[in-house]
């Protein structure tokens, strides 16, 4: 069934069965926390959980001790969870490991936020502080940074990120990140070179692995805006560096600021051959609705996404 997402009502919940190979479960979201320094073990390698409480900056984030544990493949309803004043939504990953080759890796992600709106799908991007290095070429620095929504469609990314042959198209992804609405060509796809010592690499990770496309393309695709209402599909995709451990005391904190949206769709993976596993899609209902938001149809099913 591809391109379709059924909600179904069984006896014991609620599943959204999705074109993933995985269903999408609304759960309530824990009320056991989960202390910084328990989620900073190996057993919770690569796991993710949301920040509870008042957390207004990351910084607050990454020494918070109230982490709700998430579950792939989970939609959890927000409407009475404690958040942080501005609204945003913190996200903590767990880098306690000590079984890998590297010592370093990457998370790309990606945040849809459905806004209500009669107006069209943009996209934006942002890449942590370093080691970054240009994606050809000699490995010049590339620094972190935000970039504003760029101008582009939801559909424009996706078909730039399609594989041909198995491989990302670089001809196609160089033109859909040149002349945004700013003006700017805009170089956000990098390596992260791979540390198997402080002093030693073994070559690079790349942003454009072709084992990323199901982060790139394929949560957007999916996911596409609900027939029955009207939103703004708002995406944002990230590049996230870390450095595996627990030492520092503090997870790997990303934010995203959900606005006006209805709700919001995540995915979180780990790049590829660094040995860290981390695979996440998971999503929030921030309404009155919860995750039961786009209404009921006919033979008792809800309709989620064409």
């Amino acid at each position: 069934m591809i391109g379709r997402i059924v909600l179904i009502l069984p006896i014991l919940g609620l599943f959204v069965a999705s074109a993933f190979s995985q269903t999408l479960t609304i759960a309530p979201l824990p009320r056991d926390k989960l202390p910084r320094s328990a989620f900073l073990t190996e057993g919770y390698s690569g796991s993710v959980a949301l920040v509870a409480g008042d957390i207004n900056d990351s910084a607050q984030a990454e020494n918070a001790d109230d982490l709700r544990l998430l579950r792939p493949g989970e939609c959890y309803p927000l409407v009475d969870f404690p958040r942080s004043r501005t609204g945003r939504l913190y996200f903590a990953i767990s880098q306690a490991t000590t079984n890998t080759t590297y010592r370093n890796a990457f998370l790309a992600a990606q945040v849809i936020r459905f806004v209500p709106s009669q107006t069209g799908s943009d996209v934006a991007v942002s890449r942590s502080k370093g080691p970054w290095v240009a994606l050809r070429g000699r490995p010049r620095p590339s620094p972190g940074a935000d970039w504003n929504f760029l101008g582009k469609t939801a559909e424009q990314f996706a078909d730039a990120h399609a594989l041909s042959g198995g491989n990302f198209q670089g001809a196609k992804v160089d033109a859909f990140f040149a002349n945004t609405k700013d003006g700017n060509n805009v170089q956000w796809h990098a390596r992260l070179p791979r540390k198997v010592s402080a002093k030693q690499i073994d070559g690079y990770y790349s942003s454009l692995d072709p084992a990323l496309a199901p982060v790139w393309t394929g949560l957007m695709n999916e996911f596409a805006t609900p027939p029955q209402e009207s939103y703004r599909k708002l995406i944002r995709s990230y590049l996230i560096s870390l450095d595996f451990g627990a030492k520092s005391g503090r997870p790997v904190v990303f934010a995203t600021d959900p606005l006006d949206a209805d709700y919001v769709i995540v995915r979180i993976q780990s790049a590829p051959g660094s040995n860290f596993s981390t695979n996440h899609t998971f999503a929030f209902g921030l309404t009155s609705r919860g995750c039961g938001f786009l209404g009921h149809s006919s033979g008792g099913l809800f309709s989620w996404f064409r």
